[in-house]
């Protein structure tokens, strides 16, 4: 069999392009819930600048805003890529994370109206850095829910060569089994690499908000290219 490298995205968000010489195994830890928006709400509020912290909520907002003509920005290259398959174009930040997509609505929507559109389980961090920059509202428009599968055996295989954390929320759910296995552990953005770092778990490498350059950097780790 060859080696792959355990991904727990929920399917919603699932990529499965592997490496030169390693699958991508998708797991997934959670699964996605979308949570019912008045999206007219960001036109009775004269919102201009819509922000994006995940594909999925660029999917749910797009089939169901009556809206969208807004300037729309991303967490990172993805989730831009996502609004750009409708149409409209995005900006994200060079620092892919939470404090970069801040930083650039600061930069960007100074004296205009934001609307933050994310899961119900993200980090306040965008809200509090912006907070008393611009005026924002605040919709979830969907949250993560526990699937409470075992992660143990898919780690503990000799195939395994890792583990794909992409969220604190999948972090502290994984902690057990990268505990009992010892696997080495890849994570996306500064938030889940402090949440794993203070449990005593050190990624083995750290990328920004993007899954793919994370596997790019896995790639080169692995298999030696």
């Amino acid at each position: 069999m060859k080696i792959f490298v355990l991904s727990i995205r929920p399917e919603e968000k699932a990529q499965r392009t592997g490496g030169a010489c390693f699958d991508i195994l998708n797991v997934p830890v959670t699964r996605l819930e979308p949570i019912p928006v008045d999206y007219t709400d960001l036109i009775r509020s004269g919102v201009d600048c819509v922000a994006f912290t995940s594909s999925y909520g660029v999917r749910l907002f797009f089939k169901n805003a009556p809206v969208k003509n807004f300037r729309y920005f991303g967490i990172g290259k993805s989730t831009c890529e996502e609004v750009r398959k409708y149409g409209y174009d995005c900006e994200y930040p060079e620092k892919m994370d939470s404090e970069g997509l801040a930083d650039m609505i600061i930069s960007h929507c100074s004296g205009r109206k934001v609307a933050l559109i994310r899961s119900a389980n993200a980090n306040e961090i965008v809200n509090e850095k912006i907070m008393g920059h611009v005026d924002f509202i605040d919709l979830r428009n969907y949250r993560a829910v526990n699937t409470n599968v075992d992660l143990t055996p898919y780690m503990a295989k000799e195939e395994c060569m890792g583990i794909i954390v992409t969220s604190s929320m999948e972090a502290k759910i994984a902690m057990p089994a990268i505990k009992a296995t010892g696997k080495p552990v890849y994570s996306i953005g500064s938030v889940t690499t402090k949440t794993l770092e203070e449990a005593g778990i050190h990624p083995a490498i750290s990328g920004n908000s993007d899954f793919v350059d994370l596997v790019e950097k896995i790639k080169k780790y692995l298999c030696l290219v």
